[in-house]
């Protein structure tokens, strides 16, 4: 079990929808529901000073609200990059999936200043992999995975113009259910890579157990990496179980499935920190979703 002195919470209210509230509450909410006591002496470093504000396109790179991106990836790589050479076990509760870029930016520079090798298991209702042409709204949630990949960091400022991406291979994409709907739409594809991410997708956790699920996640983090960080994505929740999602699907997983693969992951000593996105609290009046995920990473992280 993590000492839990040594985890910090971090909260990234945006939405990259780049308009007021929805995910962008979803940090203050968490907190007002109990987040900080479900986990007994959680330090809490408050929310990066954030926004992405507008619904304009960038002409070039296709990324809404561009430069608000830059500045919360920015932000996110010099906080977490802080955090981890303290010796903390970063939680960033986000806000959408523009968290994650900075933070595994960070975690890999760390990682190479020790010599050791960075793996990423990202567990989420989607591939992630459009780019600014293929991505149908221009939002940044759909395309993480693709500039983690190392594909067009320039466009995303300082910080990811010097980071070559993360190796493929070092990557388990978990739980994603749109792989029909992103081919249609010409979004980059898993096999698309010499050696390709480990592949998980709904279908394999509803025809086994989450807890073999996340025993095959782990043998095969422990095979091409020293260590991991892990992204949430709450919509790989079916939207029956989860209706507090901007991005709503059927065939995703229930919360007793998610709280059942996530344990393994986040008691394992490999895990160097964690990302969690995308929930919204305009869709959950009487904030049960946001409860449920507090219960959840409690189960998480409890001895």
């Amino acid at each position: 079990m993590r000492d839990p002195l040594n985890i910090t919470l971090l909260g990234v209210p945006v939405d990259c929808e780049g308009i007021p509230g929805g995910t962008a509450r979803a940090p203050t909410i968490l907190r007002r529901l109990g987040l900080l006591q479900a986990l007994p002496e959680l330090k809490d470093s408050n929310d990066l000073p954030v926004e992405i504000n507008g619904t304009q396109r960038d002409p070039i790179s296709g990324i809404k609200a561009l430069d608000d991106v830059r500045h919360v990836i920015g932000e996110t790589h010099k906080q977490v990059t802080r955090l981890l050479n303290e010796g903390t076990f970063p939680i960033l509760i986000g806000g959408c999936c523009t968290n994650i870029v900075g933070a595994i930016a960070a975690a890999a520079q760390v990682s190479d200043q020790e010599s050791s090798q960075i793996g990423l298991v990202y567990i989420d209702g989607h591939l992630d992999l459009y780019d600014g042409k293929t991505s149908p709204t221009g939002d940044f949630a759909d395309m993480p995975m693709n500039f983690i990949l190392g594909k067009g960091n320039a466009s995303l400022g300082p910080e990811m113009d010097c980071w070559p991406g993360l190796a493929p291979h070092t990557v388990s994409l978990v739980g994603f259910r749109d792989r029909d709907i992103a081919l249609r739409q010409s979004a980059l594809m898993p096999e698309d890579f010499p050696i390709p991410p480990q592949l998980i997708d709904a279908d394999a956790i509803h025809q086994s157990t989450p807890a073999v699920i996340a025993q095959k996640i782990l043998r095969y983090q422990q095979g091409v990496a020293s260590k991991f960080w892990l992204h949430l994505d709450w919509d790989v929740l079916d939207e029956v179980d989860f209706p507090s999602s901007d991005y709503p699907m059927p065939n995703g997983l229930t919360w007793a499935q998610l709280s059942a693969l996530l344990r393994p992951l986040v008691q394992s000593p490999m895990l160097v920190g964690m990302t969690t996105a995308c929930y919204n609290p305009d869709k959950d009046p009487d904030f049960r979703d946001g409860r449920r995920i507090i219960d959840v990473l409690r189960c998480a992280f409890e001895e």
